[in-house]
């Protein structure tokens, strides 16, 4: 159900545009309904795990994943949303149908694009979603160019966003370039449901032909035996062949600071020297 919640606004961002054609009241009632459905689907959803969009998995799916701060984020996006669909389109009688149809589309991509944002579990979906909330967001501040200080505004909000579209992108790249995955703790959270595994953490090393690669160090129960081919063929079932860590080490623990997180630094640093 959770897909729903953005499939909803850009659906509604397909269909607005070829209705206005035949009433303008139409497409603003499509665009309102599309907005106010993403917000009951939240609201009915509820925190859940992981769902892919298509259903496609974890190799080929865009994974999403609701949490209690995601879908506060996402449902204040479709609450405004649709206030402001409601208050900016029933004040635009001025405008011609194809415009308004316009308005309506790069309103919904917008409360979409902020919506699945919040959801998705993935750093490259984050950085996707957030140009395409960036390109509505500036064709919507500038829709109305012969307005006082239109382009100038425009104009600032394009550099803003190519900054920050900019930054994430990087810090994305960062992230992989260190760690090989840009969802380390949804490949961690793999290990523990299998039974011989008490805990595991995930990192990236260096591979002198294919950059970084992904290392699990892993920590089996008392008394359990499992090979590496057995963790190895359980990652592959569940993340995907591309995202399951090429080398497997068992190891009697995991290097943690004062809160509790796995330091991932130290967890590198004894992986190379034992390599």
């Amino acid at each position: 159900m959770l897909p729903l919640a953005v499939i909803a606004p850009v659906a509604g961002a397909v269909l607005a545009p070829l209705l206005a054609r035949l009433s303008s009241r139409l497409a603003l009632a499509v665009a309102v309904l599309a907005s106010a459905a993403a917000g009951v689907i939240l609201a009915l959803s509820g925190q859940t795990g992981p769902l892919y969009l298509g259903g496609r998995g974890p190799v080929l799916g865009i994974e999403y994943r609701a949490d209690r701060f995601g879908l506060t984020v996402a449902l204040a996006a479709s609450v405004v949303g649709t206030l402001a669909l409601l208050a900016t389109l029933s004040g635009m009688h001025e405008l011609g149908r194809r415009e308004l149809g316009g308005y309506a589309c790069l309103s919904l991509l917008l409360i979409a694009a902020v919506i699945a944002s919040a959801l998705t579990a993935d750093l490259l979906h984050l950085f996707v979603w957030f140009e395409v909330a960036g390109l509505s967001s500036y064709a919507l501040t500038g829709f109305f160019l012969e307005r006082p200080h239109a382009l100038e505004a425009t104009f600032k909000l394009i550099v803003l966003t190519s900054v920050a579209g900019f930054l994430v992108f990087i810090g994305t790249a960062l992230l992989y370039q260190a760690h090989a995955v840009v969802n380390l703790p949804r490949l961690a959270s793999v290990f523990p449901h299998r039974a011989t595994v008490l805990d595991a953490a995930a990192v990236g090393i260096p591979d002198r032909h294919y950059g970084p690669e992904i290392l699990a160090c892993v920590i089996r129960r008392a008394g359990a035996a499992c090979s590496e081919e057995e963790i190895r063929a359980f990652c592959v079932e569940h993340l995907g062949p591309f995202k399951a860590p090429k080398e497997i080490r068992f190891v009697e623990e995991l290097p943690r600071g004062p809160s509790g997180k796995v330091q991932r630094l130290k967890l590198l640093d004894a992986s190379t020297s034992t390599a």
